[in-house]
C-alpha cells in the first residue's frame, strides 16, 4: 500500500515505490512485471494530482510496469461520506478487468486494448493545440458531454481552464483569449477529478501535465464536441 495523509509526499513515493520494484526484481533475480493501481482520489488532498502524474510517468522510466487508472469507478458523494471508498471502489470488477488487460497484452501478447488513452504529444500551430494519445481509437467522452478538466499555462505555470474538442481521435484546443503563449497542458489536475476523456473501450485517461511542442499541422475534419 501507499503512505496516507501527511506522510505521503512526492519524494517519498518516488524513492520507496521505485525501490520496491527494483527490490523484488533483485530478490527474485528476474525482471518481474509489476502492475499497480493509480493513487486514490479524495477531496482535500491537493498533492494527489502530482502523485498520480508521477505514477503515470513511471511506466516510461521502468520496464515491464503498468498502471491502472480508476478514477471513473469512484463516486464523489461516496468518498465524502467514507474515505475508504477511495481505496475500495464499488466497481471492483472493472478495476480487475483493467489489470487483466495489462497482463494479456504485455505477457500473453493478446490482441486487446491495453489501457485508456495515454498522452503521447502536444503540438502547437498558430492558435491551436493538438494533443495525441496512444490507445486513442474511438476517443470520446464517458458521459456524452463536452470535454472537461483541460488547462493551459504559459511559462509562468499559472493554469487556466480551456474548452477542448475531439477531432479524429485527437484533442484540439483553441487557446485564443485564454493564454498568450501556451507552454504546458494538463488534464484532470484536481484531488478529485471529473475528467471524462475515454477511448472506444470506455477506459479513462490518466491525470497528466506535459510541455507543448511547436509544429505545423492542418485540421480539415469535422469536430466532435
Amino acid at each position: 500500500g501507499f503512505p496516507f495523509g501527511g506522510e505521503i509526499t512526492e519524494p517519498v513515493l518516488k524513492s520507496f515505490f521505485t525501490l520496491f520494484i527494483k527490490g523484488i526484481r533483485m530478490y527474485w533475480q528476474e525482471e518481474l512485471p509489476v502492475y499497480y493501481l493509480q493513487l486514490f482520489m479524495a477531496p482535500g488532498f491537493p498533492i494527489l494530482p502530482f502523485l498520480r502524474d508521477w505514477l503515470r510517468k513511471l511506466e516510461k522510466n521502468l520496464s515491464h510496469v503498468g498502471m491502472v487508472t480508476y478514477h471513473d469507478t469512484i463516486d464523489y458523494e461516496d468518498v465524502c461520506k467514507d474515505i475508504d471508498w477511495a481505496f475500495h471502489p464499488l466497481r471492483r470488477k472493472e478495476v480487475g478487468e483493467r489489470f487483466a488487460r495489462l497482463a494479456l497484452y504485455d505477457l500473453y501478447e493478446q490482441d486487446v486494448v491495453r489501457s485508456g488513452p495515454v498522452f503521447h504529444k502536444a503540438t502547437l500551430c498558430e492558435n491551436l493545440i493538438r494533443i495525441r494519445f496512444d490507445w486513442s481509437n474511438g476517443l470520446c467522452t464517458s458521459d456524452g458531454n463536452r470535454l472537461r478538466s483541460f488547462e493551459l499555462a504559459a511559462s509562468d505555470y499559472v493554469f487556466f481552464p480551456v474548452e477542448a474538442v475531439i477531432i479524429d481521435d485527437e484533442v484540439i484546443i483553441n487557446y485564443v483569449e485564454v493564454v498568450n503563449d501556451p507552454r504546458y497542458v494538463r488534464y484532470g489536475w484536481k484531488d478529485f477529478t471529473d475528467g471524462n476523456l475515454v477511448n472506444g473501450e470506455m477506459l479513462p485517461t490518466s491525470t497528466f501535465c506535459e510541455k507543448i511542442e511547436a509544429k505545423n499541422f492542418t485540421i480539415k475534419t469535422k469536430i466532435q464536441k
